[in-house]
């Protein structure tokens, strides 16, 4: 399949953006002649036109002979001349010495609009020597600390034209060399390793051919250092562009469990891999429920972009998809069935505080002061409790409150307790027990306190009879424990 090219080709004019409120026509600050203009002998001439009022125009002349110093030489408060050709337009005119002066330099005018400072620059050869080459940057790319400055390489091949100039004028004479690491974050992950580039010259263009594939570079961020090398081998400045290779589609891993229960939060997690370190993507969450309706998550289910809390009231098959497109455009698609399982409740049983296992037998006094009390645990859906009591005599009696009394037991005996619950989905659950009323210990210690009593008063009475008893056989003069005599004469005596 033949590949797709774009040009893209950056001009630069290094004009200022339109500044907020100001009409629509943009400040325009130009000179009259190119970049690269040489300046022979000792005097400095130049000309241009503005739009913007130049009364508090400033310059400055900074010398860039040496790439990695940058001084300052000359320095002005107001252009020589400024004459009006209308309405807002302006003709300007520069003059000043710079006898002995060999650089490479920027001259830069600045001036105030509103709160904003507009500035035009260009590049000088001045003098005979000290000169070497330039590659301007685009104002576009001027600032390449942002990702929204690097240059995309996916599907297409990019062009990126640049202004270059030469001291000799020869840009076809010049070498380019591109040294170059990954960087997502602006500082490399390895040395810079040198790579040739394609490239091609039209006057002061340079031409940069890039392809994903001829550059053999994997996916990732990486930075480019352009130096450009005139025929004399003298290097220019570097610049920098941030070249974003990425030809892969995004991989996804959802994980979470599959096994849920309702009423329940549980997280949802998205590992997304795009291959390379600095990877950008946006995430699109869905969430196709039991009733076959599909919606998209809430900002209270959406922790973060790659992570969900779900807490699903409603039982049943659930299927959650992301869709996931990353900074190049590519986009994939991740989805995973689970189930949410409705939860029973669970009728918990309290003898005041005592939790009380199913088929326990529990013994209670009569008229006690106690309590018994389910405590619904497990599903979290609204719940109905219904106490089902068999009495003594048979009686079956239902009650709905979650807690009973004592009052409710009227008599003595055995009874027999079944609770159930149940919620609004149909979940249900029962625990039964057996419960014997018994006369309290203090009904016990009164009746034994009276048969104490009867038997006190018994012998009581007793003791008394036999005092008045033995009183009264002694005033007879006998002893109550003497026995009559018999003697056989008197007993003869009779029958004779």
């Amino acid at each position: 399949m033949a590949r797709l090219k774009v040009t893209l080709i950056f001009f630069v004019f290094l004009l200022p953006m339109i500044p907020h409120g100001s009409s629509a026509i943009a400040p325009s600050l130009t000179f009259e002649k190119e970049h690269g203009y040489f300046i022979t002998n000792s005097t400095v001439n130049l000309s241009g036109f503005s739009n913007i009022e130049m009364k508090k125009a400033s310059w400055k002349l900074w010398d860039v002979s040496n790439p990695s110093l940058t001084t300052l030489v000359k320095s002005g408060d107001h252009m020589t001349t400024v004459s009006p050709l209308s309405d807002n337009f302006w003709q300007w005119n520069l003059q000043f010495e710079v006898q002995n002066l060999n650089c490479t330099c920027y001259l830069i005018i600045s001036v105030p609009d509103g709160i904003d400072v507009i500035q035009s620059n260009i590049l000088l050869y001045i003098g005979e020597k000290h000169h070497r080459p330039e590659i301007m940057l685009p104002h576009s790319l001027e600032s390449s600390f942002t990702s929204q400055n690097r240059i995309l390489l996916s599907k297409f091949d990019a062009i990126v034209t640049l202004k270059a100039f030469v001291p000799s004028g020869m840009l076809s004479d010049a070498n380019l060399v591109a040294n170059i690491c990954e960087s997502p974050y602006w500082v490399c992950l390895q040395e810079r390793i040198q790579l040739p580039l394609n490239f091609t010259t039209n006057g002061n263009d340079l031409s940069i051919s890039l392809n994903s594939d001829t550059l053999n570079l994997d996916d990732g961020i990486w930075d480019f250092e352009l130096i450009l090398i005139d025929e004399l081998l003298v290097y220019s400045a570097p610049i920098h562009l941030q070249i974003h290779i990425d030809t892969q589609l995004p991989q996804i891993e959802l994980e979470f469990d599959t096994n849920q229960k309702e009423n329940y939060q549980f997280s949802v997690f998205a590992n997304i891999d795009d291959g390379y370190t600095g990877s950008s993507e946006v995430l699109t969450w869905m969430l196709r429920t039991p009733s076959g309706d599909t919606r998209a998550l809430s900002s209270n289910e959406i922790i973060d972009e790659n992570r969900l809390e779900l807490n699903l009231s409603v039982p049943g098959s659930y299927t959650i998809e992301v869709l996931v497109r990353d900074s190049a455009g590519h986009f994939n698609r991740s989805n995973r069935t689970f189930v949410v399982e409705d939860v029973e409740p669970i009728a918990e049983i309290y003898f005041d505080t005592m939790k009380l296992a199913s088929g326990i037998t529990l013994e209670a006094k009569f008229g006690g002061d106690w309590v018994i009390r389910t405590q619904p645990i497990g599903s979290l859906d609204p719940m109905t409790v219904s106490w089902s009591i068999i009495f003594p005599n048979g009686e079956v009696k239902i009650y709905s409150e979650e807690m009973m009394n004592s009052s409710a037991f009227t008599t003595e005996g055995t009874y027999i307790l079944t609770l159930r619950v149940s919620d609004d989905e149909g979940g249900s659950s029962s625990s039964s027990f057996q419960l014997n009323i018994v006369q309290s210990s203090s009904d016990s210690s009164s009746k034994t306190v009276d048969t104490m009593f009867a038997v006190i008063l018994f012998l009581s009475i007793v003791f008394v009879f036999l005092v008045v008893y033995n009183l009264n056989v002694k005033k007879k003069g006998k002893s109550p424990t003497e026995l009559p005599k018999w003697s056989v004469d008197d007993e003869s005596k009779k029958h004779s």
